[in-house]
């Protein structure tokens, strides 16, 4: 429970968002959003299945406009209508590759569980969670720092990271991956990662 805006629901989207009103990316430092992205345009894509809400389908799709709800509007552009808990959920990848992240007040010692529920876009998708020192991690900005990290961490090169890797999860398909990890002596803040690491 000390990861914050856990289900992605803030900021809460709303029709002035744009594009129909179902999605929105706002940018690292939002208010109300907490998570951070390694993409370099810094959007975080959010996405709403409020089935009480209703957008216009067309805006920058080239469709026709007719009124259909979040949920609709979700399906169809993102192959999935739903979320595991709430109404709104985040792609791994807005624009481009990337990872998910958020620094958590840990005390050493103490064994926290982790769970992500992660479904597949246009196919069978893979993500990885890493899990390190927040100091360790302050300069680890980019994807492609984190992904010569999760190499460093395979080789010993962070002490207490730990790498979940080959997590899989089929085309429109709920998965939960979950694990734990031991926060080591003297760690007190702990980064969280989800990497994308192949797409369907």
């Amino acid at each position: 429970n000390q990861l914050q805006n856990g289900s992605f629901e803030n900021p809460e989207i709303k029709d002035n968002d744009g594009n129909g009103g179902f999605q929105y990316q706002p940018v690292n430092g939002t208010n109300g959003l907490v998570w951070k992205t390694t993409a370099s345009d810094q959007k975080v894509e959010l996405v709403s299945v409020d089935p009480n809400k209703k957008g216009k389908d067309g805006k920058g799709y080239n469709d026709q406009y007719i009124y259909r709800t979040y949920a609709e509007l979700a399906e169809k552009y993102h192959g999935l209508g739903t979320a595991t808990h709430g109404v709104q959920y985040a792609e791994i990848n807005a624009e481009q590759a990337g990872a998910l992240y958020q620094d958590v007040v840990t005390k050493p010692g103490s064994t926290m569980h982790w769970s992500v529920d992660h479904a597949g876009r246009d196919g069978t998708d893979t993500m990885a969670v890493v899990i390190m020192n927040a100091n360790d991690a302050v300069n680890i900005t980019t994807q492609s720092q984190l992904l010569d990290a999760i190499k460093k961490i395979g080789k010993g090169k962070y002490p207490g990271a730990i790498v979940a890797n080959d997590l899989k999860a089929n085309k429109a398909i709920w998965t939960t991956h979950s694990g734990t990890y031991k926060v080591p002596d003297g760690q007190y803040y702990t980064r969280y990662f989800f990497v994308a690491i192949d797409t369907g």
